[in-house]
Formats: C-alpha cells, sequence, structure tokens
C-alpha cells in the first residue's frame, strides 16, 4: 500500500510536484531582467574605470619616451643643435628611435617638436596646451614659437585665410600668350602656416569637395621650414601669381598616401607624391618651386609609387586640366619608382580612363631628377613628365614649350617625357613638341638576378614565357623588352604607340645608357642611347624616320632633326 502511494506521488499523481519537474525549473523573466540590469550597472562603472586605467598607462608610456628623446636632444644642443624637424628625425634615430613612426598612444594627446627651445613636448589635442615636461606647460605657439607634429614633420596651421562664404566670380589666368576665364572663390594666402592648413583643410574635408570651385592665389613668397604633406587631391584652381614656394622637403618615408585609388592596367595602384598628390582642377602653375628636397616619400608599396615636385598625378575628370608656367628652379628629386620634375602621372584610371585633354606647357625643371630602381620601366625618370596613362580615343595629353636642365637618371630616363602610354591605336593622343632638354640623361640597368633562364650551348639565355628571370629585390617578373636601359634627349622609346606624335624639339644634353652589372651585360639586350625620341625599339637611329615624318605630315604638323652629343 505504502509502495503504491510512493509511486503515484512520484508520478504526479500525487498532491507533490515531481523531481523531475523541480529540476527543469528555469529563471523566470523578472529574474533575469534583474540579473541584466545588475551586469549593466556594474560595467557602467567599472569600464570607465579601465579605460581611464589604461589611458594613464598610455599617457606614462608616452611622456617617458618624451623624456628619452629630450635626452638625446638636449645632448645634440651642445654638438651639432637640429635646424629642422628632419634633422631631429635624424638624431633620435641614431640614439634608436623611430620618431617618423611614433604617434602619442593616448587618443587625445600628439607630440610636437618646439624649434625655439629643440625639445618634444607632450600636448592635449583640444586645448593645445602642453603637460609634459612639467617646466615647459606654459608654452604656447605663436609667431616666434613654431610647433612641429613629430610623427609627419608638418608644422601647425592657420585657418584665418579661409572664408567659406566667399562668392564666386570671374577670373582670368594667362597661359600662354592666351587668357583664359575661370569662375571661383578667390582665397588668398600669405605665409607658411596659412599654405600648411590649406593642405589640412582638404585632407580633412573642411574645405569640400576637394576644393572644386576654389581659386588659390598666393600673395608672397613662402619659404617652408617643416616636412610637407601632399595636398591629397584638389579640384580647384591654383594660381601661384608668380611667387616662389622654397623649401619644399618630402623625405619622410613612413608618410601614408591620402589620395584617391588610382588604378593603373596591371593592378599596380598608383601612389602619387607631390605638392599636390593628385590634381583634377582646371588650372595650376604661376609658380616656382626653390631648394626641392624629395627623397621617397611614402613607403614604396608599388611599381606605380609616382613621385614629382608640383603634381604628383594630373587625373582628367573635367574638361580641360592645364599645367602651366611651373618652374623648379633648383633641388633634388629621387624615388625608386615613377619620377619628374613637374608632373609624375597624366591620364585616367583603369575605372575611369582620361576622356578629356591635359595640357602641361611652359614648365621648366633645373632639379636633379632620379629614379633609383635600375631594373625595369617602372624605373623612369623625367624633367617634365614621368608617364602617362589610361587614355580613350578622343582624348589628348599635350606637352609643348616645356624646358628641361636639369640632370636626368633612371633606368629609363628622358629629357622631357620619360614612357608614353595610352597612345595606342584604340587609344588617345599624345602630342610632345617645341621642347628643350639641356641637362644631361643617364640610363642605368643594373641589377642581381635570380637563375631562372636555361642557357644555349654557347651559355646564352633561352627567351620564352615559361623561362622569365625574377630580380632579388622583391620577385618581380621583368620581361624581355624591359631589360635595356633606355635614354633620350625628349622622350624615351617605347612600343609601339601608333598615336603619339613628337616633332620641332631639342636635345643639346648628353645622353648615355649602359648595361651595368655583369647578369645584365649577360642577360639584356643592348642599351639604347636615343638623341631625340622613336617609339619603336628597333629605330636607333638619331634622325627621325621615315615612319615618324609621314605620321606627323598626316597631322599637318613639320617634323625636324634632333642632335645628339
Amino acid at each position: 500500500m505504502l509502495k503504491q502511494v510512493f509511486l503515484r506521488n512520484v508520478q504526479g499523481g500525487g498532491s507533490t510536484h515531481s523531481l523531475k519537474q523541480r529540476i527543469k525549473r528555469g529563471f523566470t523573466i523578472m529574474e533575469l531582467v534583474i540579473v541584466i540590469a545588475v551586469i549593466a550597472v556594474l560595467a557602467a562603472v567599472l569600464i570607465p574605470t579601465f579605460a581611464n586605467v589604461i589611458d594613464r598607462a598610455n599617457q606614462s608610456s608616452d611622456q617617458q619616451a618624451v623624456y628619452n628623446m629630450n635626452i638625446s636632444l638636449a645632448a645634440a644642443d651642445a654638438t651639432d643643435k637640429p635646424e629642422n624637424v628632419t634633422e631631429v628625425w635624424t638624431i633620435l634615430s641614431e640614439d634608436g628611435m623611430d620618431a617618423k613612426s611614433f604617434t602619442a598612444l593616448a587618443d587625445d594627446y600628439k607630440l610636437v617638436w618646439d624649434s625655439g627651445i629643440n625639445r618634444v613636448l607632450y600636448v592635449e589635442r583640444e586645448t593645445n596646451t602642453v603637460v609634459y615636461p612639467e617646466n615647459y606647460t606654459d608654452r604656447t605657439e605663436s609667431d616666434d614659437v613654431v610647433w612641429y607634429d613629430l610623427g609627419t614633420g608638418e608644422r601647425s596651421g592657420d585657418d584665418s585665410w579661409y572664408n567659406s562664404n566667399t562668392e564666386s566670380q570671374s577670373y582670368t589666368i594667362n597661359v600662354g600668350e592666351e587668357s583664359h576665364p575661370f569662375n571661383g572663390a578667390v582665397q588668398k594666402i600669405s605665409n607658411e602656416a596659412q599654405l600648411v592648413s590649406f593642405s589640412q583643410m582638404i585632407r580633412s574635408g573642411e574645405i569640400p569637395n576637394k576644393g572644386e570651385g576654389l581659386i588659390i592665389e598666393l600673395q608672397n613668397d613662402i619659404a617652408l621650414t617643416g616636412e610637407w604633406v601632399p595636398i591629397s587631391e584638389y579640384a580647384g584652381i591654383f594660381n601661384g601669381n608668380g611667387k616662389t614656394i622654397s623649401g619644399l622637403a618630402m623625405t619622410n618615408s613612413s608618410l601614408e598616401y591620402e589620395g584617391r585609388e588610382i588604378g593603373s592596367t596591371t593592378a599596380n595602384q598608383y601612389r602619387p607624391y607631390g605638392f599636390v598628390a593628385v590634381f583634377s582642377g582646371e588650372y595650376f602653375g604661376n609658380v616656382t618651386f626653390s631648394d626641392v628636397n624629395i627623397n621617397t616619400p611614402g613607403p614604396v608599396n608599388t611599381s606605380n609609387h609616382t613621385v614629382a615636385v608640383a603634381v604628383g598625378a594630373v587625373i582628367n575628370d573635367t574638361e580641360k586640366n592645364i599645367v602651366d608656367n611651373v618652374t623648379v628652379s633648383s633641388g633634388t628629386v629621387t624615388s625608386a619608382y615613377r619620377v619628374a620634375g613637374i608632373v609624375g602621372f597624366a591620364g585616367g584610371s583603369s575605372s575611369n580612363p582620361m576622356q578629356g585633354e591635359i595640357i602641361i606647357s611652359n614648365c621648366e625643371n633645373c632639379a636633379s631628377i632620379t629614379s633609383t630602381l635600375q631594373v625595369n620601366t617602372y624605373g623612369t625618370a623625367a624633367g617634365i613628365l614621368s608617364t602617362s596613362n589610361q587614355m580613350t580615343s578622343g582624348s589628348e595629353i599635350i606637352i609643348r614649350d616645356n624646358v628641361n636642365s636639369g640632370k636626368i637618371e633612371g633606368q629609363t630616363a628622358g629629357g622631357i617625357v620619360g614612357t608614353t602610354f595610352g597612345a595606342s591605336s584604340d587609344g588617345g593622343k599624345i602630342y610632345i613638341y617645341e621642347n628643350t632638354n639641356s641637362g644631361d640623361v643617364t640610363a642605368h640597368h643594373n641589377a642581381t638576378y635570380e637563375e631562372r633562364l636555361k642557357k644555349d650551348a654557347g651559355g646564352k639565355p633561352i627567351y620564352s614565357s615559361e623561362n622569365e628571370i625574377k630580380y632579388t629585390d622583391n620577385g618581380v617578373y621583368i620581361f624581355k623588352l624591359e631589360l635595356a636601359a633606355k635614354a633620350a634627349g625628349i622622350v624615351t622609346s617605347q612600343t609601339d604607340q601608333p598615336n603619339a606624335f613628337v616633332y620641332n624639339n631639342t636635345n643639346t644634353g648628353t645622353i648615355y645608357a649602359s648595361n651595368d652589372s655583369a647578369a645584365t651585360s649577360a642577360y639584356c639586350t643592348n642599351a639604347e642611347q636615343i638623341g631625340y625620341s622613336t617609339y619603336q625599339l628597333d629605330m636607333k637611329d638619331t634622325d627621325t624616320s621615315a615612319a615618324d615624318n609621314e605620321k606627323n605630315k598626316a597631322e599637318g604638323q613639320a617634323s625636324t632633326q634632333y642632335t645628339n652629343n
């Protein structure tokens, strides 16, 4: 009897709950709400506390770094006090500190170099006040006290020049002997801090639409004292007004490119650097750059890393882009790949090919231009324009009335233009005329190769698509047609470009090309020394070919001979 009662209770037949039911019972909704509320309260209390602990730790690390840097700078005071931020980087690097790659760990702070006292200061961003070292907390920026960002080398800007309410007006600029009318809101820049501010406001987007509809007019000569961070992309008008910008320096190899993506046919994105990285406006010119010091700015992470003084790349987004009356009077420009005195690249991108017109005219380069990559045609150096590409039928690039007297050196080196692409039978047209080169042009091909070529019985390499060679720097394949060093007074030879027209140019510079290393001499075709220009690899005489004459005559243009000293 007792056994039956027990069984009924266990099975739910009695007045007590079953053991199974008690085990499966979960939290009620009210209990869950209470638990979640408690967790939220704890998170609200503890997370800021943890964040503050981390921030204080970051500040402490930052201040320790500032302390160590200032010890090095104090030692330099007694021997060779730095005159600019580039020299500061050198001093700190010699003591094992890579200041160019250092940024404050704490988000609300920055590190600056005060040129007046030669010390690194730890500054709160929002208030722009010194936090550390304590004995410099009364230090502030003024006309006599200039601060430079320790990571970029850029000085602080002054945005007092900019008035967003300025109305558009008609504006005329002389291009050669012709007057060109433009429209835009004129903004006048008078000093270095304002010019730096212009770059900063374009990069940050404070000036909308990349400056489209804006006309920048310089009022004075401007001496730059810090590292220049390129204007990322400018779509307005820049009139130098006959003034000189001196001391343009871009030597920071850690400086990241901030402009638009510019695709190429080889999938190597263009990464242009210059006073303006990308220019897509109607007019840039009437300005001189002196005492230029450009040496491989930014990480070289693409074969189309492109460097020039005035404009890294002219991208044709409008009906016409004009670069006119730009002079580089002195200095040096050195980088690995595409290098030029005035413009690095002209054309469009693979996703948006050029459809209008680009004119580069009345420009002069006197600086030394060097491409250090002596391996293939990416190592292109030129006085005026390094390379072009991405052109559609109906588009035109005109290179006229330019002068180069600077020394040009690279694997593919041209006094006026390095290489031309985009002028194929289904592409646009390129006109190169009335240009003068008096600078010496030197081409070298000098690379170390991995052994990847089969050889014949006489020890000569056998060329085939499956039997290429690699150069050992970073494993980029080198094709047979790229193996020769190429130098020319006006523009180097290239593969067939039937829509490229080169005429009435003059070269008086010394042209020299050589294949330097033992590997290069063994594996390369003969070096090419061309006094003027040609677009067929087998045309090496110093006169224009019959084919070139007929092509030029068809365009109604007279072709002339060129001198080759």
